[in-house]
């Protein structure tokens, strides 16, 4: 689900007539990269069922990313990658767990794991926006059976990835019975935009953890949390 939170894009100008997937969803990450700083708000919808219109789970998503610096929120979990650090705290389990800062390369898209696999890749003119649709095959190394990208035809920004599984989920909140079915996610992405103000403090470790005597301790609103240093060898 987060790797596919972090294939958003900026403003360009080009004709998409001639395109094929491959260049369609290239050019739309290089614009992405290009991108000093950028911000956006997401909407996770989880359904169960490929064919189902009811929402089975809904919840709220943002992220910040100011060059190799990321700040992503999705629900109830932060995760931060600052300078010189790297922190992921769920505030439903009440831990954190930190570790080395990650080069922001590595956790960006990677279009070969996207297209690999694929029997049938296509884009559609649906007026205001691109519908890339790609089919995968039943013995593909990927989870889904289907993924549609809905791109901006203006701004060439994404707004929306569906992403249908070909695999089974047991919706039950039962542990003496079952509920199989296969999920369908949706991803909606808004107020996008590549000039946000600048959120230091979201970057900042004392924010999150503060150091007495060389002993770690969470602070603010994760006073009390366990913290777990993966950093220590």
């Amino acid at each position: 689900m987060k790797v596919f939170s972090l294939f958003l894009i900026t403003l360009c100008s080009f004709s998409v007539s001639s395109m094929n997937v491959e260049e369609l969803l290239s050019k739309v990450k290089e614009n992405y990269t290009n991108a000093t700083k950028i911000e956006y708000n997401t909407t996770y919808e989880l359904y169960k069922g490929h064919k189902s219109q009811s929402v089975h789970t809904s919840y709220e998503g943002y992220l910040y990313r100011n060059g190799n610096k990321v700040y992503q929120k999705i629900d109830k979990t932060e995760m931060i990658n600052g300078a010189d650090f790297s922190l992921k705290i769920s505030h439903h389990e009440r831990n954190m767990a930190l570790n080395m800062a990650q080069d922001v390369s590595n956790m960006e898209v990677d279009l070969n794991v996207i297209l690999k696999d694929c029997k049938s890749k296509t884009v559609e003119d649906k007026g205001s926006f691109y519908r890339i649709k790609l089919v995968y095959s039943s013995t593909s190394s990927t989870p889904l059976s289907v993924l549609y990208f809905r791109i901006d035809k203006k701004k060439f920004t994404v707004l929306q990835i569906d992403m249908y599984y070909g695999t089974n989920q047991d919706f039950s909140t039962s542990r003496s019975a079952t509920d199989y079915a296969q999920p369908h996610l949706k991803i909606k992405f808004k107020d996008i935009t590549t000039n946000p103000s600048d959120k230091k403090e979201l970057f900042m470790f004392s924010k999150y953890i503060t150091t007495t005597d060389s002993l770690l301790s969470p602070s603010g609103n994760c006073k009390g949390y366990e913290l777990i240093d993966n950093r220590v060898k």
